[in-house]
C-alpha cells in the first residue's frame, strides 16, 4: 500500500513544485533592534569572497538544501549604511562565527569605529515581514505581506520602496486536479484513460480576480469521448476552482505561477485510490507529513 501512497504523493504533490530548487534561509537584517529576514547576499560580491571560500572550507561541505550558498550573514542596517557584523559557517546554528571586525579579509572596509561597511556592494536587498503570502519552492521567491525594497550603493542606503503583498485568488492545484477527476467521471462514468491538464490564467480584472484561463486536454485513449464538452467541463469547473494562486506583489498582479499542469487518471484502481486520498483532503485528515499520511491510509485498509 505504501508505493501507492507515494506514487500518488509524487503524481500530485510535484506539480506545485515550479522549479527544483528548493527555497533558501534569508540573511539575517537588524534594523534599530528588529530581527528581518533579508533576501539578497551582498557577500557574494565581496571582491575577496573567492578568498574567504578557500579559508573556511566548510561553507563547501556543511550544507543544507535551503543553504546552498553554505553561510549566512549577520547585517546591520543603521544610518543608512549596511554593515556586516559576523558570518555563520554552514547551516547548523552551533558552528562558530566568524566576527568581521576579527577577520583581515575585511580590514579595507573597516570603520574608523571598527565596523564592517559593505562598501563593496551596490544593488537591492528586499526586506520581508508578515505573514506568508504565497510560498515558492525556489531561492527568495516566497511572498510576504510586507516587503520593503532597499537600494543599496556602495553599502550607502540611497532609496526605499515599500510594497503591501497579497494573496486575491487562492488556488490548491493538488484539491482542484483531484476534484475535476471526481467530476468528469460522474459524467463520464465509462471514461478509462488519463488526461494531462494544462491551465493558465488568461484574464484577470483590475481587483485580481480570475475571468478567464486557457485550459489545454492532452488525450489519446479515448476517442469516443466528446473531447470538446469534456474541454468545457473542464474550463467552467476550474474557473471556479483555481488550481493556482493570483498574488498582487510590487505593485502588480504577478501570472508567472498562475499556470500548473497535472494528471486525470481513471484506471479504475488507481482512480478509486486517488478518490479515497481527495475524501481525506475533504475532511482535513490530509496532514501533509507522508509517513503520517501512509500509516493511515493502511489503517483504513485493514478496516
Amino acid at each position: 500500500m505504501k508505493h501507492i501512497f507515494r506514487f500518488l504523493t509524487i503524481i500530485l504533490i510535484a506539480v506545485s513544485l515550479k522549479a527544483n530548487a528548493t527555497a533558501q534561509f534569508g540573511e539575517v537584517l537588524f534594523i534599530d533592534t528588529t530581527r528581518y529576514s533579508m533576501r539578497a547576499c551582498p557577500l557574494d560580491r565581496f571582491e575577496k569572497f573567492d578568498q574567504f571560500e578557500k579559508k573556511y572550507l566548510r561553507m563547501r561541505t556543511d550544507l543544507c538544501t535551503a543553504l546552498w550558498r553554505g553561510y549566512i550573514g549577520y547585517w546591520q542596517l543603521q544610518d543608512n549604511k549596511l554593515y556586516l557584523d559576523s558570518i555563520q559557517i554552514g547551516y547548523d546554528s552551533d558552528t562558530a562565527k566568524v566576527i568581521a571586525r576579527n577577520e583581515p579579509l575585511f580590514d579595507a572596509h573597516k570603520t574608523a569605529d571598527g565596523r564592517i561597511l559593505a562598501g563593496w556592494y551596490s544593488g537591492e536587498v528586499s526586506v520581508a515581514s508578515g505573514e506568508l503570502v504565497n510560498y515558492v519552492h525556489m531561492g527568495f521567491e516566497s511572498v510576504f505581506e510586507h516587503e520593503d525594497i532597499y537600494t543599496i550603493d556602495n553599502g550607502t542606503v540611497t532609496g526605499v520602496k515599500h510594497y503591501d503583498n497579497k494573496c486575491t485568488v487562492k488556488g490548491d492545484d493538488m484539491r482542484a486536479a483531484l476534484e475535476l477527476e471526481q467530476y468528469i467521471a460522474g459524467v463520464y462514468p465509462e471514461y478509462t484513460g488519463k488526461i494531462v491538464v494544462s491551465v493558465a490564467a488568461s484574464e484577470i480584472d483590475q481587483n485580481g480576480n480570475l475571468k478567464k484561463i486557457d485550459v489545454k486536454l492532452r488525450d489519446n485513449t479515448n476517442k469516443d469521448i466528446d473531447t470538446d464538452e469534456l474541454l468545457r467541463l473542464a474550463v467552467e469547473f476550474l474557473l471556479k476552482n483555481p488550481p493556482f494562486s493570483i498574488i498582487y506583489v510590487r505593485g502588480e498582479y504577478d501570472l508567472r505561477f498562475a499556470h500548473c499542469t497535472f494528471a486525470l487518471v481513471f484506471d479504475k484502481e488507481q482512480h478509486a485510490q486517488r478518490m479515497k486520498f481527495l475524501k481525506r483532503i475533504q475532511e482535513g485528515q490530509y496532514t501533509g507529513n507522508t509517513y503520517e499520511d501512509e500509516d493511515e491510509d493502511e489503517n483504513e485498509d485493514e478496516e
